[in-house]
C-alpha cells in the first residue's frame, strides 16, 4: 500500500554450497530496490556447477513475500597435462624423448606454457613446441652432456596458463658403463703345502 512504512529485510534460499550473498541495502523502509550479489567459489571447496532455483524473501516480521529467480553455475574451463612414457632407462650418452599432452577441460582454449625442472646436471631439455593453445602434443627432448652423471632423476613438467598451474612427473634413469668382479668359491680350506684355486669373474 502507498502508506506502508514498516522496515522490510531480505533473504534468499536454494543456493548451492560454497556461495556467499549480500543484499545492498540489507533492508528498505519505502519503495525502492536492493541488489542481491551472489559470489561463487573458484577454489576448494568449489561451488558445484548446476541450475539452482532461488527464492528471494522479503519480510517485515509479520508478513513475508517471495519471488523466484534462477542461478546457473557453469564449470570452470581448465586443462590437464600428462607425460608418456612415465619412466625411461637409457645408457649414458643417449638422447631421451617424452611426449607431453595438454588436454582441454570444459572448453578450455587458453595458452599453456611448458617448463621442466629436475633435469640432470649437464643435460639440456627442449619442448617442441614450448606452448600449446587449448590442447595438443609437445615433444620433450633431453640431451645429456658428456659428463652427465648416472642416476635416477624425477622430472617435473609444468603447464602454466595465467594463474592456473598443473604439473606431472616422469622418471629418468641414466646408466653409466661400469664393471664388477666376483670370486668363487667364497672359501676354501687346505693343508700346509697344498695348493688351491679360485675362479675370478669380471663382467
Amino acid at each position: 500500500a502507498t502508506d506502508y512504512a514498516d522496515t522490510v529485510s531480505f533473504s534468499v534460499s536454494g543456493l548451492p554450497t560454497s556461495t556467499t550473498t549480500i543484499f545492498s541495502p540489507t533492508n528498505l523502509t519505502a519503495s525502492n530496490t536492493t541488489t542481491l550479489t551472489i559470489s561463487t567459489s573458484g577454489t576448494s571447496p568449489l561451488t558445484p556447477p548446476g541450475t539452482y532455483p532461488l527464492t528471494i524473501s522479503a519480510s517485515d516480521g509479520v508478513s513475508t513475500q517471495t519471488t523466484q529467480v534462477t542461478l546457473v553455475v557453469t564449470p570452470i574451463a581448465d586443462f590437464g597435462i600428462t607425460v608418456s612414457p612415465t619412466s625411461q632407462t637409457v645408457n649414458q650418452g643417449q638422447n631421451i624423448g617424452y611426449g607431453v599432452t595438454v588436454s582441454s577441460v570444459n572448453g578450455f582454449t587458453g595458452l599453456v606454457n611448458l617448463s621442466i625442472s629436475g633435469v640432470p646436471t649437464g643435460a639440456s631439455a627442449t619442448f617442441s613446441p614450448s606452448s600449446l593453445q587449448g590442447s595438443g602434443l609437445s615433444s620433450l627432448a633431453i640431451v645429456p652432456g658428456a659428463n652427465t652423471p648416472g642416476g635416477t632423476y624425477i622430472l617435473t613438467i609444468t603447464g602454466t596458463s595465467g594463474a592456473v598451474v598443473h604439473s606431472t612427473t616422469a622418471t629418468l634413469t641414466i646408466l653409466v658403463p661400469d664393471f664388477s668382479v666376483s670370486a668363487a668359491p667364497a672359501s676354501r680350506t687346505i693343508l700346509v703345502g697344498q695348493s688351491t684355486s679360485y675362479t675370478v669373474t669380471f663382467s
